[in-house]
Formats: C-alpha cells, sequence, structure tokens
C-alpha cells in the first residue's frame, strides 16, 4: 500500500515537473540550452573514450596529460559557445568567479562516467 503511494506521489511529481519544464508558456529552457547540455556531455566524455588525440590524431600511448588537455579543450570550446548563445539571445551578463568555480566543477561532474569506465573499470577488466 505503501510503495503505491510512494509510486503515485513520485509519478505526480515528476508530471509537475514535465509540465513545468516543457509545457509551460515561459520556457525555461530552449532548444539552444537542450543542444548546449547535450553537447557539454559529449564533449566531457569524448577524451576518456578512444585511445586517439582529439579523436582523430593516433597515439601510442595516451596519458592522462592528453586525457586532460582535450577536456580542458572541450570546456573551453562549450564556453565559447555558451556565450555566443548568450550573446545572440541578448545582452551578456557580467559573471564573477564563483560562476566559473562551478561550471568548471559541472564540466568535471559531466565527464565523470567515462573517467571512471577509462580509469577504474576498463582498466580492470583488460585481461
Amino acid at each position: 500500500m505503501q510503495a503505491a503511494l510512494i509510486r503515485f506521489r513520485l509519478s505526480g511529481s515528476l508530471k509537475i515537473i514535465v509540465q513545468f519544464l516543457f509545457l509551460h508558456k515561459n520556457q525555461i529552457m530552449t532548444t539552444s540550452m537542450y543542444t548546449l547540455l547535450i553537447l557539454a556531455l559529449i564533449m566531457a566524455n569524448a577524451p576518456f573514450l578512444t585511445q586517439r588525440g582529439l579523436g582523430v590524431i593516433p597515439l601510442k600511448n595516451k596519458n592522462i596529460l592528453h586525457h586532460l588537455s582535450e577536456l580542458v579543450l572541450g570546456f573551453v570550446l562549450i564556453a565559447g559557445l555558451a556565450f555566443l548563445l548568450e550573446k545572440r539571445t541578448g545582452a551578456v551578463h557580467q559573471q564573477g568567479w564563483a560562476f566559473y568555480a562551478i561550471v568548471i566543477c559541472l564540466y568535471l561532474v559531466l565527464s565523470f562516467p567515462a573517467f571512471v569506465w577509462r580509469y577504474f573499470w576498463h582498466g580492470r577488466h583488460r585481461e
């Protein structure tokens, strides 16, 4: 009985969230924002998914410095795209150091699944 009640409450909450995000008159997130988030997810995980430099240059041994440099390059590209998208919508808002610290941490969190796959899971099961 409690499980059914929790399921009902959860589905009701999810329904409200979905209606608010997607069906609200003043949509909070536009298509360009969704595209930016998906591209950020792809760019954050890409360095750890292949042994090639930037996905195309064959490397004999790709180490953590290669991965980190590709991660930084991906962040710079995504940040530039975000700046262009914000500039296209109107005035660019000034941001302080806290904004950039949070955005960098968010980008690192987005890269975590591929990092775990490359260094923790994939490394143990190579045999």
